[in-house]
């Protein structure tokens, strides 16, 4: 279809939008990143006592016209590094098309992935 208009109401159904209809609406008007001065914007800060841990504060953001919103500290358990090899790691923002969400991950290495059913928005190195 080279021309569409959106969202009208449905009259007998003829009007059926669905999540891409709505995540394309959305992709034209808000870039991916981080939401700038919602909450702490996803700060990524040591837990307290320091340990394993890493806590990722309030925030949201958006990949692809789809959003997430954390609303308190959300912590992720690192995996102890080798103790003959450096090694940098990563807190990303994953959009995962397959699993239908958008969560807080971390991960060994620092590559983010995008393709057609990953999007990843790196927060932090660590």
């Amino acid at each position: 279809m080279a021309i569409t208009s959106f969202p009208f109401q449905s009259i007998t159904n003829d009007r059926q939008y669905s999540d891409l209809d709505f995540a394309n609406y959305f992709a034209q008007f808000f870039k991916n990143g981080v939401a700038v001065g919602v909450g702490t914007g996803l700060q990524v800060k040591p837990s307290n006592p320091v340990g394993m841990t890493v806590l990722v504060g309030t925030g949201g953001a958006l990949i692809n016209g789809r959003q997430i919103t954390n609303t308190t500290d959300y912590s992720l358990t690192l995996t102890a590094a080798s103790t003959t090899a450096a090694r940098v790691d990563s807190i990303v923002v994953q959009l995962n098309i397959p699993l239908r969400q958008v969560s807080i991950v971390y991960k060994e290495g620092t590559t983010v992935q995008r393709d057609s059913n990953i999007y990843e928005l790196q927060l932090a190195t660590i």
